[in-house]
């Protein structure tokens, strides 16, 4: 049940990756890509540095060949890892983040936690600069709201990523801003970065319309649709 629940909102997406946080295993990620898109062969991964009671893993299912890393989880990264999946024969790499969350924390008490994402977006920049050609794409939850007065001084996550060249895709689209801001929590926390590259552009980005109550997550589906040049 928890299964067709999760694969409901993604069905006729024809999307060939997706992203999922807070998976057991690529076991169940795999069974919810089938589930929204039986016709297709899903290959799938997921991180192994969490484990139970509560595993916050993050998960890539894909139909269409590429290969996977496991970027470091350990002390480079703070306690959480990133999986960068690579299409075959596309100019691009996927990075698939889900960073720490500040939910119920502000200002010094909330520092720790802001340090954790800096340092996945560290070291996401790390690894950009050491893959000079294909485009890159961040997406995720970022677990922050970039408007939040409350973060603004000491969170600099997204500067650290718009110094790596990668544009906040959300700002192109107003309508997928509006929505996400309507949600339970107000803010925007699932968001996608792009450094652009030859080959490779953004047609659309969008949130799924899945009600935030009785599907099993508090999120909307974010939708990225590239496009090669």
């Amino acid at each position: 049940r928890r299964v067709q629940t999760l694969a409901q909102p993604l069905v006729g997406l024809d999307a060939d990756v997706f992203v999922f946080q807070e998976v057991e295993n690529a076991e169940l990620a795999c069974a919810v890509a089938r589930a929204a898109d039986p016709a297709s062969p899903w290959t799938c991964w997921a991180g192994i540095w969490a484990h139970e009671p509560h595993p916050q893993n993050v998960a890539v299912a894909a139909r269409v060949p590429g290969s996977l890393v496991q970027l470091d989880s350990g002390r480079g990264m703070g306690q959480r890892g990133v999986l960068e999946f690579a299409p075959e024969g596309v100019n691009l790499r996927l990075a698939a983040v889900h960073l720490k969350s500040s939910v119920g924390a502000s200002g010094v008490r909330d520092c720790g936690n802001a340090a954790k994402r800096m340092a996945v977006a560290w070291g996401l920049q790390a690894r950009q600069q050491a893959l000079a050609g294909p485009a890159y794409l961040v997406i995720g939850d970022f677990n922050v709201d970039p408007a939040d007065p409350e973060k603004v001084g000491y969170d600099r996550t997204d500067d650290i990523l718009l110094e790596a060249d990668d544009e906040d895709l959300l700002p192109r689209f107003p309508e997928a801003m509006a929505l996400a801001a309507s949600g339970r929590y107000r803010t925007v926390i699932d968001r996608a970065f792009l450094r652009p590259a030859a080959g490779v552009g953004v047609d659309r980005l969008w949130f799924v319309d899945a009600p935030l109550e009785g599907w099993g997550s508090d999120h909307r589906p974010l939708v990225v649709e590239l496009r090669g040049e």
